[in-house]
């Protein structure tokens, strides 16, 4: 009995232990190349860097690779003209070094006097000496010099118009090309409006010879004029897309410009009947508060104010460390003291600890509308004491 006792005992740990997984080899021991990235063309003459990247995957890890290289074949030959071994350590483009995409910089000097279609070879071999390959489609290398695209920069644009102005406004930009500016097919100014960005209702043609608002035949500033038209009687933020193309269809770096469109001539806001204390008497223990009350208009309506401010002057000659103080129309009493939201009425409580300096303060206030312009300054002088 006690024989037989110990054997129910063993017989599960004996079940339990065949139950255990066996370590098993992974299915797939080749490596894999996921991807290839190599440009579709490339010029024997040319400054542009052409750089191969190629991903690979190992079950093993990254480190199981033993060897990336990719031959190049002349289609037309049938040819190897020669192997170039990629690699993943940060250099000769290669970006992050382990990442398992191999790299290698591609010099087309190998086609010089022979342009043509070629093909890349890549390989990829573990440290047990399994391989994968792939054939890159063919790539076109051209023995010459490649025309490399224009460049523009130093846009300009008005930075405001009005639908009731007659005058005519200047588009201009810089254009530069490296086969020279004779290269330049068209440089034009695509405008949208705000209520349709993704169409242009206008497309404007800049030109370098001296009419139409430019100014010198030749210099590489491209300009038009443009009427008051082109906004189709809508106001708003309107962009300006400029943009150069050259003889052989490359497109140049595209730069964007913004300009408002109101309805008529912006006349600068106003500011009167400033209510506020001339003299307060410091707490020894709590905060002294004040209200600052300031009547601010604008011809264009009081949704033209972009902010109404003042800037305060200690009593030591030194500006005050929160300039500019915002007084607000927002009709929240409890924070800035004002009464009715969108009376014109703008407010400002501010607040005096017992460790204020004593001595008279210089208050400047003034009003900036959405075109940016400033109103008459009302100055203030407090003194605490």
């Amino acid at each position: 009995m006690n024989k037989l006792f110990i054997l129910f005992i063993i017989l599960p740990f004996l079940y339990l232990a065949c139950d255990e997984k066996i370590p098993t080899v992974p299915e797939n021991l080749d490596p894999q190349i996921k991807k290839i990235e190599i440009p579709d063309s490339m010029y024997v003459q040319s400054s542009r860097l052409y750089v191969m990247h190629v991903e690979v995957f190992d079950e093993q890890g990254v480190e199981n690779i033993a060897l990336v290289s990719a031959a190049i074949i002349e289609i037309q030959s049938n040819r190897v003209i020669q192997t170039d071994t990629l690699l993943d350590n940060g250099t000769d483009g290669d970006i992050i070094p382990g990442d398992g995409v191999f790299s290698k910089i591609i010099n087309p000097a190998f086609a010089a006097g022979k342009g043509g279609s070629y093909q890349f070879e890549t390989r990829a071999v573990d440290q047990e000496n399994h391989s994968a390959s792939q054939v890159v489609s063919p790539i076109v290398i051209f023995d010459q010099a490649e025309n490399l695209p224009p460049q523009i920069s130093m846009a300009v644009v008005p930075e405001n118009m009005y639908l009731t102005d007659s005058t005519m406004h200047l588009l201009s930009v810089k254009v530069s090309d490296p086969q020279g500016l004779d290269d330049i097919q068209a440089v034009f100014c695509q405008i949208f409006n705000p209520q349709e960005p993704a169409n242009p209702n206008k497309v404007v043609k800049l030109l370098d010879s001296g009419v139409d608002g430019d100014a010198v035949t030749g210099d590489g500033i491209f300009s038009a004029l443009i009427s008051i038209d082109f906004t189709q009687k809508k106001v708003g933020v309107f962009s300006f897309r400029f943009q150069a193309r050259d003889k052989a269809q490359n497109f140049s770096n595209p730069i964007v410009k913004t300009s408002k469109v109101a309805n008529y001539l912006n006349v600068p806001p106003t500011i009167s009947n400033l209510e506020a204390p001339a003299e307060l008497l410091l707490s020894p223990i709590d905060v002294v508060t004040a209200l600052m009350t300031l009547e601010v208009d604008d011809p264009q309506g009081l949704s033209d104010i972009q902010f109404v401010y003042f800037n305060s002057t200690k009593p030591d000659g030194k500006p005050a460390a929160g300039n500019p103080f915002y007084l607000n129309d927002d009709g929240n009493q409890p924070a800035s003291g004002d009464k009715i939201k969108g009376d014109g009425i703008y407010s400002i409580t501010i607040n005096l600890p017992s460790g204020t300096a004593k001595g008279e303060y210089t208050f400047v206030f003034e009003a900036v509308d959405f075109s940016n312009a400033k109103s008459n300054q009302i100055t203030h002088k407090l003194t605490v004491k």
